[in-house]
């Protein structure tokens, strides 16, 4: 039990940075919004973040959030 939206979340948000690598390696390599991006720290933390909260419920075997 727990705020599933909470996961939900962090699902989406990993779906965003597959979506931004995929489109910055591949497609628009020179675009500067997208090279900004890959160089953001926060981008970088939200996304540590996403995984703790999308991983962390297969570890405990609960839902903490």
């Amino acid at each position: 039990m727990g705020n599933v939206w909470v996961n939900w979340f962090g699902v989406s948000y990993m779906l965003f940075v597959l979506y931004t690598l995929v489109v910055a390696l591949f497609l628009f390599k020179n675009s500067i919004l997208f090279k900004q991006r890959l160089k953001s720290i926060l981008f970088w933390l939200a996304f540590v973040a996403a995984n703790y909260v999308v991983f962390i419920p297969f570890v405990k075997g609960e839902n903490p959030f």
